[in-house]
């Protein structure tokens, strides 16, 4: 595989920036480089936002949501739940509020701020996503079926937070924001969801994939830390029950998955074009 580039990076991380802080309809302000660019607005199932999912859940497990009684103090901790989901990019919180708040947009989500200023913020970089929502993520509760779940859109972010602390190495705050989380929460189970197609170029919109590992491979500010080329792994056994449920509701959703006009970031788009 060919190495990226100093080029690559820098534009691959101004993209990155705009949709985990602000959406697609900010790519060509945060990346001014990219001109000549087609007009993300314009194009085809980037304006039109479904009225309601309307999915057809299994008896017993659609989501039903948890408003808190008392609004509960941003500064003090999460409440526990059995499974913590925690995503990353605007549109994967609305989508994720869409499958398992319904009826709470993420405008209506609880913000979340424990130990920000004393522990985080001074391992954040000036510009983060973090530093500029003035919070760790916002977060809602839920029960499917006899669990409870707190879904959590996490403002830190792996590749967008650092603060360099040597030659290759950097700060790294979401690794403490997630054993503050599990500390908290208390979850049985953690599920990190994400857009697939991130990864792998044959990945389109609606494809599903589960992993339970990860391997690291870093050219930028963590390539001299010690979890660099390092695999993750979990021992987690996906339970196989409602797996031809899910692909049933995938299906019927599936009308309502329309891949945006051509523009960045796709494989169709040559990064540093512009350049």
């Amino acid at each position: 595989m060919q190495q990226p580039t100093t080029t690559d990076i820098r534009y691959r991380k101004q993209v990155a920036r705009a949709l985990l802080s602000s959406g697609p309809e900010a790519l060509e302000a945060a990346v001014p480089d990219l001109a000549g660019a087609p007009d993300l607005a314009a194009a085809p199932g980037v304006a039109a936002a479904p009225a309601g999912l309307s999915i057809n859940w299994p008896s017993g497990l659609a989501p039903v949501p948890r408003p808190p009684a008392v609004a509960p103090d941003p500064e003090g901790p999460l409440p526990t739940a059995d499974v913590l989901v925690v995503t990353w990019t605007v549109a994967e919180h609305k989508a994720l509020a869409d499958v398992l708040t319904p009826g709470h947009p993420p405008r209506g989500w609880l913000g979340y701020r424990h130990r920000f200023t004393d522990r985080f913020r001074p391992q954040i970089r000036a510009g983060a996503p973090a530093r500029a929502a003035g919070r760790l993520g916002s977060w809602y509760r839920t029960r499917v079926g006899g669990l409870q779940v707190l879904c959590l859109k996490s403002e830190l972010h792996l590749n967008q937070d650092g603060v360099a602390t040597g030659t290759g190495t950097a700060t790294l705050p979401v690794r403490e924001l997630f054993s503050q989380l599990i500390e908290e929460v208390q979850p049985r189970l953690v599920l990190t969801i994400g857009t697939a197609g991130g990864v792998f170029g044959h990945h389109g919109l609606g494809d599903v994939v589960v992993t339970r590992a990860a391997k690291f491979r870093l050219a930028d500010e963590f390539r001299n830390e010690p979890f660099n080329h390092q695999t993750y792994r979990s021992q987690w056994e996906l339970p196989p029950a409602h797996l031809a449920e899910a692909a049933q509701l995938m299906a019927e959703v599936r009308p309502r998955l329309v891949e945006p006009g051509f523009g960045p970031p796709t494989k169709r788009y040559p990064f540093g074009a512009a350049s």
